[in-house]
């Protein structure tokens, strides 16, 4: 039976102090999108006290500019009700992580109920049956019909396809404001944003309902590289040098966006349905400019690097 995993710790932080951006890719309340998009909020009850506290302020405000620069579009033909929730994978302070399904026939979109209309009064070449509802929504689905518009004049976002699993992370504003951890939550929706590596955990989209925060993920299936180390007497060599290799490899992509980790350790390390390392947890990432150190003392005591407990500033070789 694995042992179980070291606590993680960080500097108290000043959510009025450290709160950064508010634009298209800046992780606040625009960037977040309402339940049913990727962009754009209404209604929320929270709304104006989470502005507050993630409005542009403070010396790091240039970090996550320089983040937004280098974001990639997330998936905008997702919507929050689409989501089915299978099982819990995990729980911490902020709230849970589930295992979804993507599954349109949840609350199909009004494009996709007019197609499925139309679906199901088109003659067949086989007779004159009508497909009902259920058929005809399937129909569509299967067509890639989406609910998506992506700018003016550009068409149908076509959907991924239904039935892919993922993970989504689900973050409790209240929580969040109450031990000023909205920096954090901001900060990482952008590095998660900025990066796209087959080694990095890939973030599809974000929601946000009255109460909660969504980050929708891909899923990784294999679990946990420490469970792996628990399981086995000894771990090949050729296995160990394969994961360092991925590992290497996915750093090595952080670190050319300027990125410092800053968290590498077994259990955020999960290994994929072919077997493939996906660095995950990106709370402690951070962006240092060419020349520039840091000095935060953060991470889990277990892994932490001597560079950062010496005092004297750090810099990407940290990882």
């Amino acid at each position: 039976m694995a042992a179980s995993s070291p606590r993680r710790f960080g500097p108290p932080h000043s959510a009025l102090d450290a709160a950064r951006g508010s634009g298209d890719h800046s992780g606040g309340p625009a960037a977040w999108g309402g339940p049913s998009s990727g962009g754009g909020y209404e209604g929320l009850s929270d709304a104006e006290l989470l502005s507050a506290h993630l409005a542009p302020a403070g010396p790091s405000h240039g970090a996550l500019a320089h983040l937004q620069s280098v974001a990639q579009p997330l998936e905008r033909g997702i919507r929050l009700e689409d989501l089915e929730r299978l099982i819990t994978v995990g729980v911490g302070t902020f709230g849970r992580v589930y295992m979804v399904r993507h599954n349109l026939q949840l609350h199909p979109p009004k494009e996709q109920l007019a197609a499925a209309a139309a679906a199901s009064e088109a003659p067949s070449g086989g007779g004159s049956r009508s497909l009902d509802t259920t058929e005809a929504v399937a129909a569509a689905s299967a067509d890639g019909i989406s609910h998506a518009r992506r700018g003016s004049g550009s068409g149908a976002v076509r959907a991924p396809p239904p039935g892919r699993l993922y993970a989504l992370k689900e973050l409790k504003k209240a929580t969040l404001l109450r031990l000023n951890q909205t920096r954090n939550v901001v900060y990482e929706r952008a590095v998660m944003a900025a990066v796209r590596h087959p080694f990095l955990l890939r973030l599809v989209a974000t929601f946000q309902d009255d109460t909660k925060l969504y980050m929708l993920t891909d899923y990784v299936h294999g679990g946990e590289l420490f469970n792996l180390l628990g399981d086995l007497e000894t771990l090949p060599s050729y296995h160990a040098r394969f994961y360092a290799a991925c590992v290497l490899c996915g750093l090595a992509h952080l670190h050319s966006l300027g990125i410092v980790y800053r968290d590498l350790k077994p259990e955020n390390l999960l290994i994929d349905r072919q077997g493939y390392i996906r660095v995950v947890d990106f709370g402690f990432c951070k962006y240092v400019g060419p020349g520039e150190r840091t000095y935060t003392l953060c991470g889990t005591p277990a892994y932490i690097a001597y560079e950062m407990v010496k005092g004297t500033g750090y810099t990407h070789a940290v990882d």
